[in-house]
């Protein structure tokens, strides 16, 4: 039993891979469908992985600068100190920046 793979690119540009034991490809493929290597396949998937993880670091830096905007904002009010400042908004300073008055 040999397992068997082929890879295509469809029209919109993303790829897939279809195969398996006695795989037999299809007789015909849906219009635009080219077929292409193993390579480019594999080059398509880790760009898109790439793309993935870039994408999360953005949202995490936005969410990060979210954070610490609330945290500026409640700290700028009378009576809350960086432990419930940060409990609130999730955001931890740096411990440089946090000072003595802010220390229970």
């Amino acid at each position: 039993m040999e397992e068997t793979k082929r890879y295509y690119r469809n029209p919109d540009g993303t790829v897939r891979m279809l195969g398996g034991v006695n795989f037999t490809p299809p007789l015909y493929e849906d219009e635009g469908v080219q077929e292409i290597t193993k390579e480019e396949f594999d080059g398509a998937v880790a760009a898109h992985r790439a793309e993935q993880q870039r994408r999360a670091r953005e949202q995490e830096a936005a969410e990060q600068a979210e954070a610490h905007g609330a945290y500026d904002m409640l700290r700028a009010l009378p009576g809350i100190t960086n432990e419930v400042a940060s409990r609130l908004t999730g955001y931890h300073p740096p411990e440089e920046a946090v000072t003595p008055a802010d220390e229970p």
